[in-house]
């Protein structure tokens, strides 16, 4: 299955899967626009370009605010998201590497209080692999990107809870500017790899040899 077009995409109450341009049960998926794609309460997966189960995830929208959507993001909501800038596969491969904003809003409009780990949330900026795992440990970490390819330039930020941000790649320590992946913390302790840039409220860096 393929799509292009620009969406704006909003979830509900209850555990959502939103996928903001293409998704395949079985085979390949491809699409990549800008797109405004946004969970609600519960523990929502979010992901900004393509879905395919056990095939090949393509997408390479800039889900970010720029000309063509000017509220382009990939957002999260109350609970603990999985958000996604570009692709996701269960046990197949991705390719994207779009520029997105992925933001964690764990307070909703209404402002609410997360209490405990309600609301620890995990954001890639390009692709993920469901049969690698979300956990921030270094096995984990490799075989995601093992399993994913491509990547953009992204602005990953958390809000309230303990969450994990994985820029992806490209790793290029020299570069400024938006030219980079940024990952911004929020008022939890907060973990971030292949950021090559953290704010200062990310507690904990981890680096790969």
């Amino acid at each position: 299955m393929s799509g292009q077009g620009p969406d704006w995409i909003g979830g509900n109450a209850g555990g959502d899967k939103i996928v903001g341009d293409s998704a395949s049960l079985r085979g390949d998926a491809t699409g990549g626009a800008s797109d405004h794609v946004a969970g609600a309460s519960g523990d929502d997966i979010v992901i900004g370009d393509s879905y395919a189960a056990h095939g090949t995830a393509r997408g390479t929208g800039d889900d970010s605010k720029n000309k063509v959507n000017r509220r382009g993001s990939v957002d999260g909501g109350p609970g603990e998201d999985l958000l996604v800038g570009d692709d996701y596969t269960i046990n197949g491969q991705t390719i994207g590497g779009g520029n997105d904003e992925v933001h964690s809003a764990d307070g909703g409009d209404a402002g609410a209080k997360c209490h405990g780990h309600e609301c620890d949330d995990v954001q890639y900026g390009d692709g993920y692999s469901a049969s690698c795992g979300r956990g921030h440990d270094i096995k984990t970490i490799l075989c995601q990107r093992q399993a994913t390819s491509g990547g953009g330039f992204d602005l990953l930020t958390t809000d309230q809870g303990s969450d994990f941000m994985n820029g992806g790649l490209p790793n290029e320590l020299d570069v400024r500017g938006k030219r980079r992946d940024r990952c911004n913390g929020g008022s939890g302790q907060d973990f971030s790899v292949h950021c090559e840039y953290n704010y200062r409220n990310v507690e904990h860096r981890i680096h790969l040899r």
